[in-house]
């Protein structure tokens, strides 16, 4: 990678975190008002890699006594949580179905369930359109066990009706037409020049299928930005 490439990728980084923490900050609230997590009870942060979204509202977890677990695959990820402070649990990919029923008090997923699809080993090799059927019904799996080990929970994922996609900061990149084989194919060949890596490992969701895939949520609604779907929630309190 240039010099330059190296330059424009860092400043565009730096403006999306700093875009991104007034985001993590509403979410974080709303969570409060919606879950209300109970003071000392563990709240599992599941996919929640190196803890960076509790790391960036620690004000808000210390203020409300909140324990929080980091559940990821990524080893390396939960040594950097660890780092922070935060206990840490580590989860095989796709599935934790060897935890028992309403192990955890509450579940924080954000920005996880859409990339809960087909192994990670295969993701670019596949280029197939059942890809979403399948990766479909992979995620209805994911959050069956959600509402089977948790008392709350609290799942966020990015709508699939916002104008620009925010895995590979372009505008309606994987919304329509939905073929497989060209979005594999484009992705290959942007991320050659763009400036946002990705994997295009993810299925994103619209409101129907998060209802779908959450039939004992208190409550499915979006967050909007200027008039569009911008994000999911399923929630239960």
């Amino acid at each position: 990678m240039s010099g330059f490439k190296k330059i424009v990728r860092g400043n565009a980084s730096r403006f999306y975190q700093h875009i991104s923490r007034g985001w993590k900050r509403k979410r974080f609230i709303q969570f409060l008002d919606l879950v209300k997590p109970e003071p000392g009870k563990v709240v599992l942060d599941l996919g929640g890699g190196s803890g960076s979204f509790f790391y960036d509202n620690f004000d808000l977890v210390q203020k409300y006594g909140l324990r929080v677990v980091i559940a990821d695959i990524s080893s390396q990820d939960l040594l950097k949580a660890e780092s922070r402070g935060f206990e840490t649990y580590q989860l095989r990919e796709n599935s934790f179905e060897h935890i028992v029923d309403d192990r955890f008090d509450t579940i924080f997923c954000n920005s996880v369930i859409e990339h809960v699809t087909l192994p990670k080993s295969e993701i670019w090799d596949y280029t197939a359109d059942d890809f979403y059927e399948k990766a479909f019904e992979v995620q209805k799996d994911f959050a069956a066990d959600i509402e089977r080990v948790a008392k709350k929970y609290f799942v966020q994922t990015p709508c699939i009706d916002f104008p620009l996609e925010s895995h590979s900061w372009l505008p309606t990149f994987y919304s329509y037409p939905k073929s497989r084989a060209l979005h594999v194919a484009r992705l290959e060949m942007i991320l050659k020049y763009w400036i946002k890596r990705t994997s295009p490992d993810f299925n994103l969701l619209d409101e129907v299928q998060m209802r779908t895939l959450f039939p004992c949520a208190d409550g499915v609604f979006c967050n909007r930005v200027l008039g569009f779907s911008k994000e999911l929630i399923a929630y239960r309190g």
